[in-house]
């Protein structure tokens, strides 16, 4: 007797081979068999019409802090097919914890978590962060990483220079502890303080440590924009010297001026490929979300969140901001710069008088307050003490469907997961966006090349060897969705996708005929090297 049985679909397994027609059966959260299957079930869900995928794995989100409130349902990303989360990115991890720069690490992460006094942050090192995230019931399989952000943080803080020999040292030992515990790997954010502060060889010599423990790095690139190459070469030289596999995040090219470059880009990862490098990309389909102190110029950051909201109320301070902004916007958008402000949309703030502005872009916000574009930044970063998150929505550009269709690329929310505000809309139907669009509307993608990009590509990159395929002994995650539907909306606020019928996660259906009623199935997933696989915590009961 089986646990669940899933009978008469169509099997994409994972791989990219053409799909078939088999049952799939489970037992003890784990594929049991797949084929012509007699064996009864204690539950059968009948899959006639309908494609039987693993579960999806968004390779790339914030979920770090919003997995530990207990307020927010999380089902946004169950409802899109997602089985599976890999947190931890962009240099932004929730340990290691100093609480001497508490208040620098709280600013630092703001934007992605819930509002004050929600979490506990009791846990110093990642081991006990990922006890207390144990502790919790989870919706998704949770795979961290450590930041290089939140590192340096512990460390030196906000301190614009190179680290001393004992800081690089305290460095490197809180990156060991974290792989030690479980982390899949090393993350930067080279974009944005206090990334930008590093040099590559302190970079170099953190992601060292994560190749000693068998992990990867992902990198938030210094610049996608005029100095995209030198941003990639940077990758690779990590990728050199550390050796060990590189996924660069959220590829694209940004501005103007570089519209129709992404094949270049593409080719270069191609060739660092051939040169033997292990370089992956990952690209999302319809948002992407961060904190809006990113718009500001990165020194302004520097030293105490004193110093910072100091500058942002400097009459002469403020000027010189906004000129750098105004240079910056002309680079990134060559001759087009309120394109810049149109496409930026404020997601969530956290004061009450700004509320209203949230979904808005940054020129709606200029003109309901009377001010330019940059102040209107300066002064919601002021006003919300560096807790406001933005989101831009991207065009259907041909750079973008270029790295969607890739065969390297893999698909990532970026989401923050806080559901109040307005989310973009890449949280709530990034994965269902690819299916509905490039394979069913524009015939882009092979359906089963679409499913590979979404599971089993994403699972190999990070390590995951019991997920990503549909095969025997394999974790029981599955997606089952009707190809004749599927599809993402784009209308605005929490709005949830079409067509994922139903979602398993460790054996247990938690989305039900399209409706999901709380259930809790996930797992905190810890990487084991000694095993070269991984570890899970127990499965906790479902709570709906």
């Amino acid at each position: 007797m089986y646990d669940l049985m899933v009978r008469n679909g169509r099997v994409v397994d994972g791989t990219g081979n053409p799909w078939f027609r088999a049952d799939v059966a489970v037992k003890d959260g784990r594929i049991a068999a797949i084929g012509r299957i007699e064996d009864k079930a204690d539950r059968v869900i009948d899959a006639e019409g309908l494609y039987v995928a693993p579960g999806f794995v968004d390779v790339h989100c914030h979920a770090d802090f919003t997995v530990l409130d207990p307020n927010n349902p999380r089902d946004f990303k169950l409802r899109q097919g997602i089985t599976t989360e890999c947190a931890g990115q962009c240099g932004e991890s929730a340990a290691p914890v100093n609480p001497d720069t508490l208040d620098l690490l709280k600013a630092y992460v703001a934007f992605e978590a819930p509002v004050e006094g929600v979490l506990s942050w009791r846990w110093r090192t990642f081991d006990e962060y990922l006890r207390e995230l144990e502790s919790f019931d989870i919706p998704t399989n949770f795979v961290p990483m450590v930041g290089h952000g939140t590192v340096r943080i512990d460390a030196m803080g906000f301190e614009n220079r190179p680290p001393t020999g004992t800081e690089l040292a305290r460095m490197k030992a809180t990156v060991r502890e974290a792989m030690e515990a479980g982390a899949f790997g090393f993350s930067v954010g080279l974009a944005y303080a206090p990334g930008d502060y590093a040099q590559s060889d302190e970079v170099i010599e953190l992601a060292k440590v994560s190749a000693a423990y068998g992990g990867m790095f992902g990198t938030h690139m210094r610049d996608y924009s005029d100095r995209i190459f030198e941003s990639l070469e940077e990758s690779f030289d990590v990728a050199r010297e550390a050796k060990l596999p590189v996924v660069i995040s959220h590829i694209g090219v940004q501005g103007e001026a570089n519209a129709g470059r992404i094949g270049e880009v593409l080719d270069t990862i191609e060739q660092a490929r051939e040169e033997g490098l292990e370089v992956a990309t990952d690209v999302y389909p319809l948002a992407a979300g961060t904190t809006l102190r990113l718009l500001l110029p990165h020194w302004v950051s520097e030293g105490s969140l004193e110093a910072l909201f100091r500058r942002l109320c400097d009459p002469d301070e403020r000027s010189r901001m906004k000129a750098a902004m105004v240079a910056e916007t002309a680079r990134i958008a060559a001759d087009t710069a309120v394109c810049r402000w149109d496409e930026i949309r404020l997601a969530r703030v956290l004061s009450e008088p700004n509320g209203r502005f949230q979904g808005m872009t940054i020129s709606e916000i200029s003109r309901h307050r009377g001010t330019d574009p940059e102040t209107t930044v300066m002064d919601l970063v002021l006003e919300e003490r560096c807790q406001a998150t933005m989101y831009r929505i991207f065009k259907q550009t041909e750079d973008l469907t270029t790295a969607v269709v890739h065969p390297l690329t893999m698909i990532e929310t970026d989401a923050m997961g806080f559901v109040e505000g307005n989310p973009s809309i890449g949280q709530y139907g990034s994965f269902p966006r690819v299916l509905g669009y490039y394979v069913r509307e524009k015939k882009l993608l092979r359906l089963e090349e679409a499913v590979r990009k979404m599971t089993s590509c994403a699972a190999q990159t990070m390590g995951l060897r019991r997920k990503g395929m549909l095969r025997e002994g394999a974790d029981a995650d599955i997606t089952i969705f009707d190809l004749d539907t599927v599809s993402a909306s784009l209308d605005g606020n929490k709005c949830y996708p079409q067509g994922i019928e139903y979602v398993v996660v460790n054996g247990q259906v938690v989305v039900d005929g399209g409706r999901y009623e709380g259930a809790m199935a996930g797992r905190v997933v810890r990487r084991d090297r000694a095993k070269a696989c991984y570890r899970t915590s127990r499965v906790r009961p479902a709570t709906g």
